[in-house]
């Protein structure tokens, strides 16, 4: 029995996972996402090693929605997304860097990344939409500034206005009895 117990956990085989994935900057400088909504990936492998270290390759998946992937410090910013292989980004999730599996047909085989700095604009004018409420306001302050990745603050440059729907605002706040 001993000797089929550890021949049994010496087998080798071979089993598909799903393993959704979200990629961070340890740099709080650094703004790091995958370009597309939900900002996170799923990425489907192929592991494979004994049966026990399988079976504990697949709790650890489980045990979390998602996995966060540490971008590594060396990776150059750009105002455009980047594509990073998909063995690249499971090597920079610190629970799969460290199962004893060997990791098969990994797809995507690659996906696209933004990495980028922050940058900070000011004086973004604020425009309220009070819609059909009649309302006499007076807004306070009138501009603020935000610090976003670059790449978003190029956009907003082009327009720098901050639109606000007050209207479905105050009419949330509203209680039952039509007071607020």
């Amino acid at each position: 029995i001993l000797i089929w117990f550890t021949a049994d956990q010496n087998v080798s085989e071979e089993q598909a996972f799903s393993i959704p994935i979200r990629i961070i900057s340890p740099n709080a400088n650094k703004y790091c996402a995958f370009a597309e909504a939900p900002y996170q990936a799923t990425l489907q492998v192929s592991a494979v090693g004994r049966r026990r270290h399988l079976k504990e390759f697949g709790e650890v998946i489980a045990s979390k929605t998602v996995l966060d992937a540490v971008l590594d410090e060396s990776k150059e910013t750009s105002r455009t997304p980047q594509a990073l292989s998909g063995r690249e980004i499971l090597g920079m999730v610190k629970e799969v860097a460290d199962a004893p599996v060997r990791l098969r047909n990994i797809a995507p085989p690659s996906v696209l990344v933004r990495i980028d700095e922050f940058a900070t604009v000011t004086g973004i004018r604020i425009a309220c939409s009070f819609g059909d409420i009649k309302v006499t306001a007076e807004l306070a302050p009138t501009s603020l500034s935000v610090r976003l990745p670059r790449f978003a603050a190029d956009k907003l440059q082009a327009d720098p206005v901050a639109h606000a729907d007050v209207e479905q605002r105050i009419r949330n706040a509203r209680k039952p009895d039509g007071s607020f």
